[in-house]
């Protein structure tokens, strides 16, 4: 996820608009700290309320759907910036 840290504002709102909720939710519980507030910075106040009440509802995290997840996200990112 480190390549996401090169992403302008911008592109993660950009971003953002393209990947599905259920994705975003486990792409940015996947995030260090400093791009998780990146992310939560350029999304909607609802977009990040929901995000946190999922968090405290999940059990527990498939490390295969969090991988699937995280690829997705990048491919996403990958094709904002392709010269990243």
């Amino acid at each position: 996820m480190k390549d996401l840290l090169l992403l302008s504002e911008r592109e993660i709102e950009a971003l953002l608009r393209q990947v599905a909720p259920a994705d975003a939710t486990l792409a940015v519980l996947e995030m260090d700290e400093e791009l998780r507030e990146r992310f939560f910075h350029a999304m909607p106040d609802a977009s990040r309320v929901r995000i946190r009440k999922e968090w405290k509802a999940m059990k527990s995290v498939d490390p295969e759907k969090a991988t699937a997840t995280r690829e997705r996200v990048l491919a996403l990112a990958n094709d904002l910036s392709p010269t990243r």
